[in-house]
C-alpha cells in the first residue's frame, strides 16, 4: 500500500465596479452530494463559506423545484446568520427545473473580506405549495463551512447533520485568488521513494488538499499511481511541506507527474524525467 506523508518545513459594504472583459472566476466551491435539504416558506437552508477573492459577483447553487412551486427562490448573502442581507437576488420558480440543476444567481457585485466568514441564506415566499430543494452532502467535503438549517424563517439556527453537512454551491468574483501553491522540487532516493515540496504562496491559509503522483512510461511494478486526500490541515502561507511516496518499484525511463489541488485553486502540476532501478528512483533535475 502506497502512503504519501508530509512534514511542515516551516459590516461595511462598498460596491465595486466590474470590468465587463473580466471574466467571473469561481472562489469557492462545493460539488459534491446527493441529500437535498427542503426549503420552504417556514424551513429555510443556509451555507457558510470563507472567500479568498475579494469581490462576489453571483452565485451558483445545485437546487430544483416541486412541482406545484409558484414563488421566488431567494439567495442572500450575510454575515451573521441572525442579521439581515448585504445583498440578495430572486428567481422566480418557472426559472428553477424540477430536476436538480446548477443555477446561478446573479447578484449585484460586492466587496468580501478575505476569509471573513459569510453565509449563503436560501429561502422561499410564503404558500404551502412552495417547496424547493438543495442539494448536498452529510460527508463534510468542504472544509471552509458548514450548512445550516433553520425552521422558523430564520429566528433560530442549526448545523445540518452536526455541522458535517455542506450544500453545494459555487461563488465566482473578479481578482486574483490568494490561495496559491508552488511545487518546488521532486527528487528520488532508495528504497523505492519519490520526494517532493510543496510552498504556499498565497495569503491564506489551506485546510484540504488533494495530491496525485502519477508514473507514465517504463515498467512500473509498484506506484504507478497514488492519491491523497490531507483535511482538516493548517497550512499556512509561507509554509512549505515535504512529501514523500513510497514504495515505487520498477525498470526504465518513466514521467512522473505530480498534481496539487486545493477546494480554491486550480490544480498545480509539475513533471519530471525519471529512472526505475528496481529499489532505486533517479529523478533527472529540472528547473
Amino acid at each position: 500500500m502506497a502512503i504519501i506523508c508530509f512534514v511542515i518545513v516551516g459590516v461595511f459594504v462598498p460596491s465595486i465596479s466590474s470590468d465587463e472583459n473580466i471574466d467571473d472566476q469561481i472562489d469557492q466551491q462545493q460539488t459534491e452530494g446527493s441529500v437535498d435539504q427542503i426549503i420552504s416558506s417556514n424551513g429555510w437552508v443556509a451555507q457558510s463559506f470563507r472567500p479568498t477573492i475579494e469581490s462576489l459577483t453571483k452565485i451558483e447553487l445545485y437546487v430544483y423545484k416541486h412541482s406545484e412551486a409558484t414563488g421566488n427562490l431567494t439567495v442572500g448573502i450575510r454575515t451573521s446568520l441572525s442579521e439581515g442581507d448585504l445583498t440578495s437576488a430572486s428567481l422566480p420558480a418557472s426559472i428553477i427545473p424540477s430536476n436538480p440543476e446548477w443555477i446561478t444567481f446573479d447578484l449585484p457585485d460586492m466587496s468580501v473580506v478575505l476569509n471573513e466568514t459569510y453565509y449563503i441564506v436560501c429561502r422561499t415566499s410564503y404558500g404551502s405549495e412552495n417547496i424547493f430543494g438543495w442539494y448536498g452532502s452529510n460527508d463534510n467535503p468542504y472544509s471552509r463551512g458548514e450548512g445550516y438549517y433553520s425552521p422558523d424563517h430564520g429566528s433560530t439556527w442549526s448545523g445540518i447533520n452536526d455541522g458535517n453537512f455542506d450544500c453545494r454551491f459555487k461563488t465566482y468574483g473578479i481578482g486574483d485568488n490568494d490561495t496559491k501553491i508552488k511545487i518546488e522540487y521532486i527528487v528520488g532516493d532508495v528504497g523505492g521513494e519519490i520526494a517532493f515540496g510543496i510552498k504556499n504562496t498565497g495569503d491564506s491559509d489551506i485546510n484540504k488538499m488533494s495530491v496525485n503522483v502519477i508514473l507514465d512510461g517504463g515498467l512500473v511494478l509498484t506506484g504507478k499511481r497514488y492519491k491523497q486526500t490531507f483535511q482538516d490541515i493548517t497550512f499556512s502561507p509561507g509554509e512549505s511541506l515535504h512529501l514523500n511516496v513510497t514504495p515505487v518499484i520498477g525498470i526504465g525511463k518513466t514521467k512522473i507527474t505530480i498534481s496539487v489541488s486545493t477546494p480554491e485553486i486550480d490544480t498545480v502540476t509539475k513533471t519530471a524525467d525519471g529512472l526505475l532501478l528496481l529499489f532505486y528512483v533517479y529523478v533527472y533535475p529540472t528547473t
